[in-house]
Order: structure tokens, then C-alpha cells, then sequence
């Protein structure tokens, strides 16, 4: 049963699922080393979601960037103890929607809320992940198109929410 607050998480969630493009097909980067300019009006930068495996390391370019554990972009959020619990997989995908729409918000508060865990493997601070978010949101508004490289594509990811988050951010800043 949903607490007060996660059906709007859930319904935030699934909004920011439809305005994600994810893109998990082989060979799909560009000249190697090259860093794709989206001829958008706005001149903003595109962001597309792969995964890691897709991409040879060869065929990685400078606009590719890991968001796996151990990264500025990885999801505070891990699945149960043995953090391979497919079960909550959507609960820490919403969970960390969560901590990005309210970078000041508890993240232990979180984690109850969705029955998850925090990862205390990987020392990430709300204040990294919000350093790395706006990072990657000035390269996007400085042109540079980006994709987003994760090992849990094509199962649901916490990529495709933060792809969503810096498009709409991004958008925000040329409205």
C-alpha cells in the first residue's frame, strides 16, 4: 500500500518515464571521441540513456557518461541487503526521483518510505550527487549532447530519471 506522498511520486515518476528517450542499441556512438551538438533551436544538448555494454570502450566518446555505483551519478538507493532484489527495483527508482526533486530532503527518511536501503557502500553525499547533476547540466546547456551509461538498461533505471530531470532543467533555463 502507497504512503501519503508516493502517489505523487509515482505519478511524477511515470510522467518523467514518458519524457525520457532511452537508447539501448549497439554501435550507436558517433565518431570515437567526438561530442554530438544538437542543432536544437535553443541550443541545448541532448540526453540519451544506453548500456554500458552496448558501447564499447572504443566507441566512447567524451559526451558518455557512467552513472553506475561508485559515480557522482549512481542512485543513493540499493535493492535490499543483497542489493539484487528485483523486487524493488521500481522502489528505488522512485525513491531516487524523490531525492532529486528535493535535493534538501533526508535520504534515510527516503529509503523508509520506499522500504529501501541507503547505500553506505559508496560514501555519496547529497551534495555530490547535486555537484555531479549540476555538472552534467552545464555541459548540456553549453551544447554538448550526453549519454547517460548503466548496466541495468533495458530493466528500469534510475538513468532514464536522470535524463529526464536534466532535459527539463535545461529547457527550463531557454524558456
Amino acid at each position: 500500500m502507497l504512503q501519503r506522498g508516493q502517489d505523487d511520486t509515482r505519478q511524477a515518476q511515470d510522467e518523467t518515464w514518458a519524457m525520457v528517450q532511452v537508447k539501448s542499441e549497439p554501435g550507436v556512438a558517433s565518431e570515437r571521441g567526438a561530442v554530438q551538438r544538437n542543432p536544437s533551436p535553443w541550443r541545448m544538448g541532448a540526453v540519451t540513456v544506453a548500456n554500458i555494454r552496448d558501447v564499447p570502450v572504443h566507441l566512447r566518446g567524451a559526451g558518455d557518461v557512467v552513472v553506475m555505483r561508485g559515480t557522482l551519478h549512481s542512485n543513493p538507493f540499493v535493492m535490499g541487503l543483497s542489493r539484487r532484489d528485483e523486487t524493488l527495483r521500481s522502489a528505488v527508482c522512485s525513491a531516487y526521483l524523490e531525492a532529486l526533486q528535493d535535493p534538501e530532503a533526508d535520504w534515510e527518511e527516503i529509503a523508509q518510505r520506499w522500504g529501501v536501503l541507503v547505500d553506505t557502500k559508496h560514501e555519496l553525499t547529497k551534495e555530490m550527487m547535486q555537484a555531479g547533476v549540476k555538472a552534467l547540466l552545464d555541459r548540456l546547456l553549453m551544447s554538448e549532447s550526453l549519454r547517460l551509461l548503466c548496466v541495468c538498461l533495458p530493466l528500469q533505471c534510475h538513468g532514464p530519471i536522470l535524463a529526464a530531470l536534466l532535459t527539463k532543467l535545461a529547457q527550463e533555463r531557454y524558456e
